[in-house]
């Protein structure tokens, strides 16, 4: 009776133990189900109700998308304080505002009149915003609630605003605190380079008081004019030259030797005319024939032009020649000329020139100073480098015999002396030397400048006749600035100015300022036209911070310049931020920004801007990242939420190469955007299926997403063409990655019969298919139950150490392969396989666990017959 008890108790332990093994089984199965269904079930967040804070908890909450004004922005004023009154604390009053509360100064006082009067100012940001204060503050303050608002802007416009009251709070809306100012800036620039005494300008002037103070740029100038003095000389000769102008100059002196001794003969018929410098005798040679009877022949010489020496023969005999004969003055000629004539029986044969013998002891002297130069043949030549000063110089050749020719070359220079400018009558004067490229300002009163026409001269001072003319650069100059106060067009993505200037006079390096709000992150749109031409991009322009100033160039007079610029905006919920760093047009975004406000759940609205529809992240944070881009509408729409940072923080905006297009929503964090590798995580829901798009490809390669969680478990796979595109089943909390294939791998869905579930594996990872761990763990079970059977020891002993050592073996040989096959059977069985009817998933389910169920009672009763055949044994 014991022993059967004993096996009966055995049984009910094994069958126990099979249906806590069922259980566990089922469990397992069932488990990622339960547990997706109490993530999306509704349940208790633990907030407050709807009754609001006890009396004494301070200001109520503030309204969707404020954020309060700092109280140390918020000054309280003119009321008695004395605990009956109004508050007099700025934080009892609460101040809010829906934008840009971080820049607000708010003053809350009295008036003469009894009046609260809340005065806001923002000198950094213009546009319109709500503002909120406890409506209990304000009640008490005026004794009733009131229903409206005056508003007075400082430019004296007063308009009237609704007040709402909703949770304890008065809201209302001021439209705009100040117009922006947009700043035309050019320059009246007239340039003389070179200016001459009497040189003048003339232009006009609209209005006065868009001119600045006149400044006056001098810069001294080298007038210069080349010389070239020579004269020759033989025995001894002098000539005086002057070097003209106001500086010493370097003149090159060069002797070159000029007679040879030779005889040549000249033309010999009619006159002639040579150009021998030093000739020491002219021949002619005259003859007359035989037996023709007398005849006559008379010549002249003009040496120079001038008449030097002449003779004859009236009755010359016949059958007779005669040489007559001519010397030559000892110095040199520019010219001979030789007038001959002839009659009866006399012929003129020929003329002859003969020099004089080359050159010797050959010497030149100018200011005291003598150069020699020795012996010089015909064309052979002496040089020497002197330097002069401004004046007069006797320079003296001589020579033993023969002659020679001495050149003095070098550049007479005048610098600018004493230069003035008058305008309007005005004299400005610079007294002294301005030396080459020296620059001297001047500057005279705008008062010196009249309505009309404006007129410049200027004046240098005198010099001789042969020298250069003096000159001097002149740059007059002064400011064009026209301020426009504009209404520029705040909308809730961009802000843009269409702004007009018409030049009434000539414009050089005309300029435009425009003053973006703190919030434009980049520029998309900077264009001007002149006088209705066709609209063009803006040749150069910078940015400091978000003041964006363009220039123009040059502008005529009575030319209009028209302006348009379009800048993109984020907004900003639950705080303020400062652009640091906007991008500049046409680059790709990478704006830096400052955090100047910050509460929770403060996000950057970036739904609308440039990058929207790319995933916007921030990188290079100063503080903690835990920052995410959370996109909603099904990818519409996209805010960037950083729970970590603070006021004073600063990060860069950036976008990511991808997109994400959700049911309905998810949050996306980049981890690295050049990869690109990104998390993502449900949203408000679980479970959305989505499409996620690459745009850093290359037409026609195949990129295939992966999960970095699943041991590079390839998602989706896709052949770009620009972009590529996946499909994500859920939105599970998962990192993810994208790369590059060669070709496009995985399997695809089953055939027709069985209904079988395609399984994607990783190449040379046969293990990492979560299917594959079904039959590891049975036959470590099953080979544990049939050792049980063959070593007496108790099976349900065997089962459990089994199913612990199948685990370990599992994840021994698949690191995560437990969290893996779970989530992956969650996932086929609730999208792949969600489309089979619950019925036949109930069926199935049941019949699997009582297979289950009976194989395990098969074992354990089969045990426990093992055990009761050793016992009867003995």
């Amino acid at each position: 009776m014991n022993g059967h008890t004993s096996r009966d108790e055995q049984r009910t332990s094994r069958r126990a133990l099979a249906v806590v093994f069922a259980l566990i089984v089922a469990t397992s199965i069932l488990l990622p189900f339960a547990t997706a269904a109490v993530a999306a079930a509704p349940g208790n967040s633990g907030s407050p109700g709807n009754g609001g804070p006890p009396s004494n908890a301070g200001p109520p909450a503030s309204p969707p998308g404020h954020a309060g004004v700092p109280s140390g922005s918020v000054s309280v004023s003119g009321f008695p304080g004395n605990g009956n009154g109004p508050p007099k604390h700025a934080a009892a009053w609460g101040v809010t505002a829906g934008k840009h509360a971080g820049t607000m100064l708010v003053e809350i006082t009295t008036n003469a009149d009894g009046d609260v009067v809340l005065k806001a100012t923002d000198d950094q940001y213009h546009a319109g915003r709500e503002v909120s204060v406890n409506a209990s503050a304000l009640t008490e303050a005026l004794g009733y609630q009131p229903e409206f608002a005056n508003v007075e802007h400082e430019s004296g416009e007063t308009y009237e605003v609704p007040i709402s009251y909703e949770g304890g709070r008065a809201i209302w809306e001021i439209e705009h605190f100040s117009t922006n100012t947009v700043t035309f800036s050019g320059e009246f620039v007239a340039t003389l380079n070179p200016a001459t005494d009497g040189s003048t300008i003339t232009y006009d002037i609209a209005d006065l008081d868009a001119a600045s103070d006149i400044t006056l740029n001098l810069t001294g100038q080298l007038s210069t004019e080349n010389e070239s003095k020579s004269f020759g000389f033989t025995r001894t000769d002098n000539r005086s030259i002057t070097v003209a102008g106001t500086e010493s100059v370097s003149a090159n002196l060069t002797v070159t030797g000029a007679s040879s001794g030779e005889a040549t003969d000249i033309k010999p018929l009619g006159d002639e005319t040579t150009a021998i410098p030093f000739p020491e005798v002219i021949e002619l040679k005259f003859d007359s024939y035989f037996d023709s009877g007398a005849g006559d022949y008379s010549y002249t010489v003009y040496i120079d032009g001038e008449e030097y020496a002449s003779g004859g023969n009236p009755n010359m005999a016949e059958d007779t020649e005669e040489y007559p004969t001519v010397d030559m003055p000892e110095r040199a000629v520019d010219s001979i000329t030789v007038d001959v004539s002839t009659s009866g029986n006399v012929d003129h044969d020929w003329t002859q020139v003969t020099e004089r013998p080359p050159a010797s002891d050959v010497s030149v002297s100018i200011d005291g100073s003598t150069y020699s130069f020795g012996n010089l043949t015909d064309g052979e030549s002496g040089y020497r480098t002197l330097s002069l000063s401004p004046t007069t110089y006797q320079l003296d050749g001589s020579t033993s015999e023969g002659g020679a020719i001495a050149t003095l070359n070098y550049t007479e220079k005048s610098a600018t002396i004493n230069p003035a400018v008058e305008l309007n009558s005005d004299w400005k004067n610079y007294t002294g030397t301005l030396s080459e490229g020296e620059t001297a300002s001047v500057t005279i009163n705008k008062s010196s400048l009249q309505e009309g026409t404006n007129r410049v001269n200027v004046s240098l001072s005198s010099l001789s006749a042969d020298a250069p003319a003096p000159s001097v650069g002149v740059e007059y100059r002064h400011d064009t600035v026209a301020n426009q106060s504009v209404d520029y067009t705040g909308e809730k993505w961009s802000e843009r100015y269409n702004v007009s200037k018409t030049y009434q006079s000539d414009r050089a390096n005309a300029t435009v300022t425009i003053p973006f709000e703190g919030t434009v992150v980049d520029v998309r749109d900077f264009e001007y036209r002149i006088n209705d031409s066709s609209w063009s991009d803006v040749p150069k322009w910078s940015m400091t911070g978000t003041t964006l100033e363009a220039e123009i160039g040059d502008v005529e007079a009575g030319a209009t310049l028209d302006v348009r610029a379009n800048g993109s905006k984020v907004v900003v919920h639950n705080g303020a931020i400062e652009v640091t760093e906007p991008t500049v047009m046409g680059s790709k975004l990478s704006s830096g920004i400052e955090i100047t406000s910050h509460s929770s759940d403060f996000h950057i609205e970036v739904s609308d801007s440039t990058g929207a529809d790319r995933i916007n992240y921030l990188a290079n944070e100063s503080w903690s990242s835990s920052d995410y881009a959370h996109v909603t509408n099904g990818g519409d729409d996209q805010s960037i939420y950083a729970p970590n940072a603070g006021a004073g923080s600063t990060a860069t905006a950036r976008v990511a190469p991808i997109d994400v297009e959700p049911q309905t929503d998810a949050k996306v964090s980049i981890i690295d955007a050049d990869r690109p590798e990104f998390k993502i995580e449900p949203g408000s829901t679980t479970g959305d299926s989505m499409k996620i798009r690459y745009y850093d490809t290359t037409s026609g390669s195949t990129y295939a997403l992966k999960s970095k969680t699943r041991d590079g478990y390839k998602v989706d796979s896709d052949t770009a063409e620009s972009p590529a595109i996946f499909d994500l089943g859920d939105d599970d909390s998962e990192v993810f990655y994208i790369e590059l294939v060669e070709q496009t791998t995985g399997s695809s869905g089953g055939g027709g019969g069985g209904g079988g579930v395609p399984v994607p594996t990783k190449s040379g990872a046969p293990l990492s298919n979560p299917l594959l761990l079904i039959p590891i763990a049975g036959v470590v079970v099953f080979g544990g139950a049939v050792g049980a059977s063959k070593t007496g020891v108790g099976r349900w002993a065997v089962v459990a150490i089994a199913v612990v050592a199948a685990l370990l073996s599992v994840v021994a040989l698949v690191p995560n392969a437990i969290s893996r096959s779970t989530l992956f059977i969650s996932r086929q069985l609730g999208s792949g396989l969600g489309q089979v009817s619950p019925v036949l998933w109930l069926a199935g389910g049941g019949i699997g666990l009582y297979a289950i169920y009976r194989f395990v009672k098969a074992v354990t009763t089969r045990d426990s017959v093992v055990i009761e055949a050793v016992r009867r044994g003995r």
